[in-house]
């Protein structure tokens, strides 16, 4: 179980879609202040939030460890962040600064490695090495500094330019 608002539950939801193929036991995420009542002793309960300090979060977390959960954390910072170290639970840091929403794939990846370390999935480090070069390539193409007539990012802002875009 996941628990998680915003950019820290799809992190969650992008997870569940990439091993529910291997994994075997469902992944859910959960994106409120309770539980649902099948949560208990059996259950690994990650309390994801990259302030730490989302409420639903801490609410649902707290419920967890009441019901005897295991427990785990992904988070930046926060009362998150001082449970998991006051009690001693595996912690893995979102060590970034900046936007919330900019930390969607630091949270995919630290429940991807912790699902692996579990035993739960099998090794990815070769399909991120490669999903890294895929982005470093990306990342010049649309870089500020490459010319209008290769850069696919500036190419579109120029199609876009003086309409309103609806996604």
């Amino acid at each position: 179980v996941i628990l998680g608002m915003g950019g820290s539950a799809i992190g969650g939801d992008l997870l569940r879609d990439a091993v529910a193929h291997e994994c075997p036991v469902p992944i859910r995420i959960i994106r409120d202040y309770g539980l649902p009542a099948d949560v208990g002793p059996s259950s690994l309960v990650i309390g994801s939030s990259y302030s730490g300090e989302t409420e639903e979060t801490l609410s649902a977390f707290q419920e967890a460890s009441r019901r005897g959960a295991r427990l785990a954390v992904v988070a930046g910072g926060g009362r998150l962040k001082q449970e998991a170290r006051s009690r001693r639970l595996p912690f893995l840091t979102i060590n970034y600064q900046g936007e919330p929403r900019a930390t969607l794939g630091y949270g995919f990846f630290l429940l991807l490695g912790l699902l692996h370390n579990l035993g739960m999935i099998s090794d990815r480090s070769k399909d991120l090495e490669e999903v890294g070069r895929v982005l470093a390539d990306i990342m010049l193409r649309i870089d500020r500094e490459t010319p209008l007539n290769v850069n696919p990012a500036k190419q579109l802002a120029v199609k876009l330019h003086g309409r309103l875009a609806v996604v």
